[in-house]
């Protein structure tokens, strides 16, 4: 019966069976003892589990999905970053060792440089030396090339009769007064400048005779030296043109002539030019001389 108690209430199992057989006084108590909130809370909790709580767990799920993905790859991330890690780890190590390599080579170097430098100034003492040395042989060379000259002249002095046989008879090296008093005679006189006096009277030898050939009365000025340059060639024809003015009175002509043991190629080419006698003197000693071969 609607609104109206079947049976009396006298405990909490009546009402509770009451409101179990009778939908309509549960409804009705709902709705005195629910505000009308409560009451339609049930409906929009089934809206909210179709409209947004599946849409939400939708992305929710694509969240998780996206999280597991992301957890995947910082996973590999984090090998990636262990790999290289080591990487580093390893070229660290390289580099430390490519260091003190670096470190022992530049050592090494600098060793190599002190001793570089240590042997340079060995060498310059060393070519200090040689310098010296040089110095010395060269004074020693010059020496005895000046005693080898003064030692042709006297051999030139001694045996002139025997090497210019070929050219005049009754034929003597003039002596150093006679050519003296010549030359003074031919300045004297104006023949000879005094430049040219003084270059006569160095002239190492003057041979004076009669030609093998005309019987002439004839004079060589006669250069002497053990090793014949081209300068001495020339020297010799330009005293014997000199000694022409100075014995015009005792001689019909002049001739030049070079005494030595040793011509070089210069020598011997300005003797054909010049038409200068070479007078090639006997090697008592042969010298050491390495120029001989040239």
């Amino acid at each position: 019966m609607q609104g109206e108690l079947p049976e009396p209430i006298r405990s909490l199992a009546d009402l509770e069976r009451l409101l179990i057989e009778s939908p309509e006084w549960r409804a009705r108590l709902r709705s005195l003892l629910l505000t009308q909130e409560l009451v339609e809370l049930p409906q929009r909790f089934e809206r909210f589990v179709q409209e947004d709580h599946d849409p939400l767990k939708e992305t929710m799920t694509a969240l998780a999905r996206q999280v597991q993905r992301l957890a995947e790859e910082n996973v590999l991330l984090s090998q990636e970053v262990r790999q290289l890690t080591q990487r580093v780890n390893d070229l660290t190590q390289r580099v430390n060792d490519l260091t003190q390599r670096v470190n022992d080579l530049t050592q090494r170097v600098n060793d190599l440089t002190q001793r570089v430098n240590d042997l340079t100034g060995r060498m310059e003492r060393v070519e200090a030396q040689i310098a010296a040395l040089t110095r010395q042989v060269k004074r020693n060379t010059d020496d005895i090339a000046e005693m080898k000259g003064k030692l042709e002249e006297s051999v030139a002095l001694r045996k002139a009769a025997a090497y210019f046989a070929h050219l005049l008879r009754r034929h003597r090296a003039m002596l150093p007064q006679d050519l003296l008093e010549a030359i003074d005679d031919a300045w004297e006189e104006g023949r000879l400048t005094d430049e040219q006096r003084r270059d006569l009277l160095l002239t190492d030898m003057v041979v004076l005779g009669k030609r093998i050939d005309t019987g002439e009365p004839f004079a060589y000025a006669v250069e002497v030296s053990y090793r014949v340059e081209k300068e001495d060639v020339k020297r010799a024809h330009r005293r014997a043109l000199l000694l022409q003015q100075a014995l015009q009175d005792q001689v019909k002509g002049t001739g030049a002539a070079v005494w030595g043991v040793i011509f070089s190629e210069g020598a011997q080419r300005e003797l054909a030019t010049l038409q200068v006698e070479p007078i090639y003197a006997p090697r008592e000693v042969p010298p050491s001389d390495p120029e001989e071969d040239l």
